[in-house]
């Protein structure tokens, strides 16, 4: 599943399994790992309908043919039973887990383009990602090793499967670009800074914007080998005078405050100048990579600088039926702030049954509520 999906038996590929609804069933099943899975839930997840899952359950059934009796039926749920099978999701997990050379290895030799890459749904977006930053962690450690061992054909090889699962971001230029550098390799490391540049310009197109090179990308590309003449090669030189080491940072999440890789926008200013009253609600829209987590983290930032209080609530890490409830939902919340804060008080106290759930978090605020900056993070395709 890492890459399209591949089901074989004795290395044949399974027949009929090019059902939508059947192949999607079996991904999402084996993705369980042996847990039971609602029907109600499947059906949401698959947006299917009871007699659809009806359906695609006997047509998954008829493509495992001796294997159907994997399939095992439990109230109201369903769950498959991967004993005695190989999926290259569970092995690269398991191989990223052990974290040694030889390990990490393995593991992105089964990377293939990313989880099911081929499908957009909205369910299997999450787990993609999280599997696509296990992989770019593991290619870090590689990478690390590798130049601590002057390993740079390696080094630059990782460093080429990086940028092409990820070109968005810099830093991950920057160290091919050196790592060409210190390998003598002048001609490759303007190729890379080029390859670099066209990045960013499908980046920019993307995003109806222009988006200039990072200027410490630019800089690894300062000092590069002299040749026997004393000449330096044909290559961009920025203005840069002194050495740039190699910059390593954590793969996904906020750039870090400190980067010099963070690049301001409008967006940027326009939030910065929302926030300075103290009274705004800011809403921060945008696909996924684009940089929301790393405005944010500047807006929270700001927001202590002027000695706020700053409370942060993300609601990947709320139950989905505390969500699917108004009351239980700002109660979730009230509850986080009150932790957060170390407010000694029981938000259930102010929460009446009688009263609508919007009117008692309103009475719970102006009660207890102080100067601050409250962040909720929200997941795509959340209400």
């Amino acid at each position: 599943m890492l890459g399209s999906l591949d089901a074989r038996r004795d290395g044949v590929p399974l027949e009929r399994l090019h059902s939508r609804r059947a192949n999607r069933l079996f991904a999402l099943l084996l993705l369980e790992n042996n847990r039971h899975i609602s029907r109600d839930w499947i059906e949401h997840v698959l947006d299917i309908s009871y007699d659809g899952l009806r359906k695609a359950e006997s047509a998954l059934r008829s493509c495992l043919g001796p294997d159907r009796s994997r399939i095992k039926v439990g109230h109201n749920s369903l769950y498959i039973d991967v004993r005695d099978m190989t999926v290259d999701v569970f092995e690269f997990e398991k191989h990223v887990a052990l974290g040694d050379e030889t390990s990490l290895l393995k593991a992105i030799r089964l990377y293939r383009g990313g989880l099911l890459k081929d499908w957009e749904s909205g369910w299997i977006l999450e787990r993609r990602e999280e599997l696509q930053l296990c992989y770019l962690d593991s290619l870090q450690t590689l990478i690390k090793l590798a130049i601590k061992n002057r390993e740079y054909e390696k080094a630059s090889s990782l460093l080429r499967r990086f940028t092409h699962v990820y070109p968005n971001v810099d830093f991950a230029w920057g160290q091919l670009i050196e790592v060409y550098r210190m390998a003598g390799q002048v001609e490759a490391a303007n190729l890379a800074y080029a390859a670099y540049l066209a990045a960013l310009e499908a980046r920019g197109k993307q995003e109806q914007r222009a988006i200039p090179p990072s200027q410490r990308v630019a800089d690894a590309l300062t000092f590069l080998n002299v040749d026997n003449l004393g000449n330096v090669s044909n290559a961009v030189v920025s203005t840069a005078s002194a050495r740039v080491d190699i910059h390593f940072e954590p793969v996904g999440g906020a750039v870090p405050l400190s980067s010099p890789y963070y690049i301001r926008r409008n967006s940027d200013d326009l939030a910065s100048t929302a926030l300075a009253p103290q009274t705004s609600f800011i809403l921060v829209k945008g696909a996924r990579q684009v940089g929301k987590t790393s405005l944010l983290a500047r807006l929270l930032q700001r927001g202590r600088d002027q000695s706020a209080s700053v409370m942060l609530t993300d609601l990947q890490n709320i139950a989905q039926s505390d969500i699917e409830s108004s009351h239980v939902f700002l109660l979730r919340v009230a509850e986080s702030i009150v932790d957060q804060l170390g407010i000694d008080t029981a938000p259930g106290d102010w929460f009446d049954p009688d009263f609508h759930a919007t009117v008692n978090f309103e009475r719970f605020m102006l009660r207890h509520g102080t100067t601050g900056v409250l962040s909720i993070r929200v997941p795509i395709g959340s209400a």
